[in-house]
């Protein structure tokens, strides 16, 4: 890192004369003054806009297709583990409860493609953890028979590691953000 030689002028594009400290620092090209001489380079420019939180693209990727994973396996597990638990038996999935989570995920995955990365990260992150402690609870509930193997636990169990680790993908990219 070099330290600042000098402080020099340099005309912006608008036409007004800037202050700006130059540094030696090559192959960056900046506008350096030495006293009466000056050497001419690319100058500097700030720009104004908007920053938008946003993942690198392998990141994103990660993050989407973990997503898009988590969404088919949650439905899955649900509609499986609905139809082979009777009516009355506890531990059954709601259908309600399993549509209006994977549509709150599909919605988060939607926010994260459309740009609104902080949203889409929040709202997986939000309805994973939720996710984790339905099946947990679900995984309680479920009366186990001791003549199945691996037994009507195992599906609620497994489910609720795998909303473990979709809390942990939505919620370490969310503190990327």
């Amino acid at each position: 890192m070099a330290a600042p030689l000098a402080s020099c002028s340099y005309s912006a594009s608008c036409g007004r004369t800037q202050r700006c400290s130059a540094t030696v620092s090559f192959p960056e090209r900046q506008r350096l003054c030495l006293g009466r001489q000056q050497l001419h380079c690319r100058p500097l420019r700030r720009r104004s806009g908007i920053v938008k939180a946003s993942l690198d693209q392998s990141a994103f990727l990660s993050v989407f297709q973990q997503g898009i994973a988590f969404v088919i396996v949650n439905l899955g597990e649900g509609i499986y583990t609905r139809s082979q638990l009777k009516a009355a038996s506890k531990g059954r999935p709601s259908i309600g409860i399993l549509l209006l989570s994977n549509v709150a995920l599909v919605a988060g995955l939607y926010l994260l493609a459309v740009g609104q990365t902080k949203a889409g990260l929040a709202v997986g992150t939000t309805t994973s953890a939720a996710l984790l402690l339905l099946d947990i609870k679900r995984a309680y509930d479920v009366e186990d028979d001791p003549r199945e193997w691996p037994g009507p636990k195992a599906w609620p169990a497994t489910l609720a590691l795998i909303s473990f680790f979709a809390v942990n993908v939505f919620g370490q990219a969310l503190l990327r953000v």
